[in-house]
């Protein structure tokens, strides 16, 4: 029976036709709903960040558990509190200005660093994330929170501080030690805190000259010499004078001295680890400076356990100038300086392994929010690609059935149309995700350029010049081809819509050898091979709040009708999906680069896929 008959008189039966079949085709799609919600209450459940929706008023309305363990709270306690319950006291207005704008639409999001109070009483530091859900109309239904717990973070911020702090303090004391001699009563004590102080100096001049001054001062000597030690030559060398040094500075300036007793009395003390005092330089064949005003001389090795800073020396003008007292007080000064200095590389080396784990957790919270955000795309990518299959099949079959004189018939092309851009879409967001199957084979990246050359010049227009660097030893890849393809299609029209004004693109290949980071049982970092893609532009660049959303999907800087938002997004799942990954490079007004990087087969691992 044909669904629209010529007898009106099969109208009933035809309806009832109708009907069964919908019912029929609709029960696919019900449980397609019920699979993609069970997905994305797994998803939200599973997050390894705190994930909560809540109200226009800021009343919790879901929590996963993520959030719940940070609060300490139960998921039923949490829903229906307030979120000025949890909040510090002392916190509770830092996001008044940003939730305003957000509401009135000024932004999109923002994010902000405070305090919450856990249910046992303790006190935590969530980085939260805020973006709001808006109805069909446009006005706000729902807040979404992602909160990020960054308490061991907070902690080490606040010793960094207090070691600041304190640097401060000692820095006061350096300056007046650098002003007022130290009285003899209390000289250790005063000596002790200047020496402390130079912890935050960092720069071996500035503690030379402070020191050689101090000690000088103290000690009535002539001139003070600090020679530092180059570790990577294991020698000495002049870096500081203090004083008036006269032929001195001279002798030294034009001296190198490796450890050792017959190259020098520098280098016998640094290697000897011992002081050395010459009441009588005249009378002593070691010292090699021709002054007559330099006639005695005391050398103090400055080091800390095994690591060895320098060798510092006082000229007096007089035989035996330095007294048992003045000797050994210096070298308690020596003491307290070479810790100050062996804390201050600390310090520095500190200091450093913060900044590196600062940006690496940055990189790890946005590649954990790219990872969530992929899973929850390609989850509801891949719920909406069963839909619409049915959507396309059952328009499919009436498209058969309807005589193209019909007016459905048209209307049932667009709903087919539609269907197959929403389909697009969907597939794009598989990408993403991750959720698209692969057909990795052994692949010249050379090869696959070469086939698009023809096409990349046709989509980029007349204005616009492509060049093409390809390694001529370039290694294989395994990858799937298509996708691949899809990568750099992607990344040149990216380039393309950068230049609005006409310029150029390249498009480089290369082999690189990149460092991993050691593992506990490794000794020294391990090279990988990879194959570099290059896409690289002279357009109008990015600044650093653009580069830092490009990946996210549906983010795009163009007009709504230009653009989905998905392209570098896709190539990004596609990267991550291949175990490789994309570096962006960029400055407004001077172009983009895109790094693209693969793992390399190595020749026999490529012969045993052939």
């Amino acid at each position: 029976m044909e669904l629209y008959g010529e007898k009106s008189g099969n109208t009933q039966n035809n309806a009832a036709l109708f009907s069964t079949r919908r019912q029929a085709t609709a029960r696919p799609a019900l449980d397609v709903l019920r699979e993609s919600g069970e997905l994305l209450r797994s998803i939200f459940n599973n997050a390894i960040v705190g994930i909560a929706l809540l109200n226009e008023n800021d009343f919790i309305l879901e929590a996963n558990q993520a959030c719940c363990s940070f609060l300490g709270y139960t998921r039923d306690e949490l829903i229906g509190m307030h979120c000025s319950a949890f909040t510090h006291p002392e916190d509770l207005d830092l996001d008044a200005n940003p939730r305003e704008a957000l509401l009135k639409g000024v932004i999109e999001n923002y994010v902000l660093e405070r305090r919450y109070l856990r249910k046992d009483g303790g006190t935590v530091w969530g980085r939260l994330n805020v973006s709001l859900i808006r109805d069909k109309r446009g006005k706000p239904r729902y807040k979404l929170v992602l909160l990020e717990d960054i308490t061991p973070l907070k902690a080490r911020e606040s010793e960094i501080a207090a070691q600041k702090r304190i640097y401060s303090t000692m820095l006061g004391a350096l300056a007046e030690a650098s002003h007022t001699p130290p009285s003899r009563d209390d000289s250790i004590s005063h000596l002790a805190n200047m020496a402390l102080s130079l912890q935050e100096a960092g720069y071996e001049e500035v503690v030379a000259d402070r020191v050689i001054k101090v000690a000088c001062d103290f000690a009535s000597a002539r001139c003070g010499v600090y020679f530092g030690y180059d570790e990577s030559t294991r020698s000495l060398g002049l870096v500081s004078v203090t004083g008036v040094a006269g032929d001195v500075k001279a002798a030294f300036a034009n001296h190198r001295f490796p450890l050792g007793e017959e190259l020098g009395i520098a280098g016998l003390v640094a290697g000897t680890r011992k002081s050395l005092y010459l009441p009588d330089v005249c009378a002593d064949p070691r010292w090699i400076a021709d002054d007559p005003n330099a006639r005695s001389c005391y050398f103090v090795p400055l080091y800390y356990r095994e690591k060895l800073f320098g060798v510092f020396a006082l000229v007096s003008d007089r035989v035996d100038g330095f007294t048992r007292e003045q000797r050994t007080l210096t070298d308690t000064l020596a003491l307290y300086i070479s810790a100050a200095m062996e804390n201050a590389r600390l310090f520095t080396e500190i200091r450093r392994v913060y900044e590196m784990l600062n940006v690496t957790r940055e990189q790890l919270f946005h590649a954990q929010k790219m990872e969530a955000v992929g899973q929850l795309a390609g989850g509801i990518a891949h719920a909406l690609n069963n839909q619409l299959t049915i959507i396309q099949a059952c328009v499919d079959l009436q498209i058969r059935r309807i005589p193209k004189s019909s007016p459905l018939y048209h209307a049932l092309l667009k709903i087919r149309m539609a269907a197959w851009r929403s389909a697009n879409l969907a597939r794009q967001l598989m990408l993403f995700g991750r959720k698209h199957p692969q057909f990795r084979v052994v692949l010249d990246l050379n090869g696959n350029l070469e086939e698009l050359r023809e096409m990349l010049e046709r989509l980029i227009g007349e204005d616009i010049t492509i060049r093409f660097e390809l390694s001529s030893d370039l290694r294989p890849v395994m990858a799937d081809a298509a996708n691949i393809d899809q990568v750099i299609i992607n990344l040149v029209l990216n380039a393309r819509d950068a230049m609005p004004g006409g310029g150029t693109i390249t498009i480089k290949t290369e082999n690189v050898q990149i460092a991993e980071p050691c593992s506990p049982e490794q000794d020294a970092p391990r090279e990988r091979e990879f194959v570099c893609l290059t896409v690289s532009d002279t357009g109008t660049g990015m600044d650093g709040e653009v580069m830092s959303r490009i990946f996210e999907p549906f983010f795009t800087t163009k007009e709504p009708d230009k653009g989905t938002g998905l392209g570098l997004s896709v190539a990004y799942g596609i990267i991550r999906a291949h175990d490789g990954w994309i570096n962006v490079k960029s400055k407004v007004g001077s172009g983009t680069t895109f790094e693209v990087l693969l793992p390399a087969l190595n020749p026999e691992a490529a012969a045993g896929e052939h």
